[in-house]
């Protein structure tokens, strides 16, 4: 079960949200919990709200705290974006944690979708921390912050 008094969720909005992880339906979360199914939609979409908005606040810092942000541009092989994201790392003066292969499989995980033949359809950003610890995440996603 959790803790709802060191999070950001109130104990209802986790209940419906562990229910709905186990599978469970809304007519089937509104009756194990007695209220009405409108009422668990409402908890649930400001539950999801309050999870998205820490996520987003999560990446804000790590991007903060980032040594490098590298851009990759839409039309870029993976191969030549691993090889970016190395060298402008180097010239950060950080040591990643991974190789070529260990970011090609990093961006081809967090970018899958917008992947055709090893090239990206959309462009990409990776941030690199002074830790050598990088993470990756599509430029579309990046605009909509803070909304």
């Amino acid at each position: 079960m959790n803790d709802s008094s060191n999070s950001i969720l109130t104990a209802r909005q986790w209940q419906i949200i562990e229910l709905r992880s186990e599978g469970k339906s809304t007519r089937e979360i509104a009756t194990l919990i007695g209220t009405g199914v409108q009422n668990v939609l409402v908890l649930e979409s400001r539950a999801r709200k309050k999870i998205e908005r820490a996520r987003n606040t999560l990446e804000i810092i790590g991007r903060m705290n980032s040594a490098a942000t590298i851009l990759i541009e839409k039309g870029t092989h993976l191969l030549d974006a691993a090889k970016k994201v190395l060298s402008e790392s180097d010239h950060a003066g950080v040591k990643l944690s991974g190789n070529v292969v260990d970011l090609m499989s990093s961006i081809r995980a967090s970018c899958h979708d917008i992947i055709d033949n090893a090239v990206l359809t959309q462009s990409t950003a990776v941030y690199v921390d002074r830790d050598g610890r990088y993470s990756v995440h599509k430029f579309t996603d990046l605009r909509n912050r803070g909304k």
